[in-house]
């Protein structure tokens, strides 16, 4: 929490308060499991809680100038890039999602590939095929 963000110590002494040695427990229908420390993550319905998570992905990867833009909304992110056909659009995108890879990795942040999407516009319905992004191995789905 104390990556660039010159927060005053009070409060990151405050904020670590808030962020350490809590319990949980799990409750699904009538069932609540054993109470346990999480390794991570922030605590749910706190009012704290959202702001914090923003000020954790303040250093998120952006891509260099010209090789596509980053727009993020809670925890949802979107990478796109442009480019005068599918086959260099695609590079950009490859090239931004192994730094994001990376920069999750670094910051231990789980991107979930099974919810990556993956959408080509073009005038030209038989690019498609030029386009496949893969997170973590695994092939992003693609979305018309």
């Amino acid at each position: 929490m104390d990556r660039n963000l010159q927060l005053p110590q009070q409060m990151v002494v405050l904020l670590n308060s808030f962020l350490t040695n809590r319990e949980i427990a799990v409750r699904v229908g009538a069932s609540i499991s054993t109470r346990f420390t999480p390794e991570g993550g922030m605590p749910q319905g706190s009012a704290l809680s959202p702001l914090l998570f923003l000020m954790y992905l303040s250093d998120i990867y952006c891509p260099p100038r010209g090789e596509g833009q980053v727009s993020q909304f809670a925890d949802d992110l979107c990478y796109w890039a442009s480019a005068k056909n599918a086959k260099y659009t695609a590079k950009k995108l490859k090239r931004c999602t192994t730094e994001m890879e990376g920069w999750a990795n670094m910051q231990r942040v789980k991107l979930n590939p099974l919810k990556t999407q993956c959408v080509l516009f073009s005038r030209d319905p038989c690019k498609k095929d030029q386009m496949y992004l893969t997170l973590y191995g695994k092939t992003a789905q693609e979305d018309s």
